[in-house]
């Protein structure tokens, strides 16, 4: 694949995927700051800027940083069991 073609998808991969986590921050972690929102759109914006695959990734690398200090806060409190039981099906009912 052509190199310019390369990272130039993934600069928009990347920007991409910090934007998408600096929303979640943004929708679910009640304690967010400013600060880490405001990393993240600069890490988004420098993301399309990159000049390579190199800085491409600790760019990427500092933004799963500042996302994953969040992280506990974004779970909602009883998240880890389900709701509702499975429905039983054909398949998975034992006869």
């Amino acid at each position: 694949m052509d190199p310019k073609r390369s990272i130039l998808l993934a600069r928009n991969a990347i920007a991409g995927k910090i934007k998408n986590c600096r929303t979640l921050m943004r929708r679910n972690d009640p304690e967010r700051s400013t600060s880490s929102l405001d990393l993240m759109a600069k890490l988004a914006a420098q993301a399309q800027e990159a000049s390579s695959s190199q800085s491409l990734l600790g760019i990427e690398g500092a933004a799963a940083e500042c996302y994953f200090s969040r992280f506990a806060n974004l779970l909602k409190e009883g998240s880890g069991s389900l709701t509702r039981a499975i429905p039983k099906s054909r398949v998975t009912q034992s006869n």
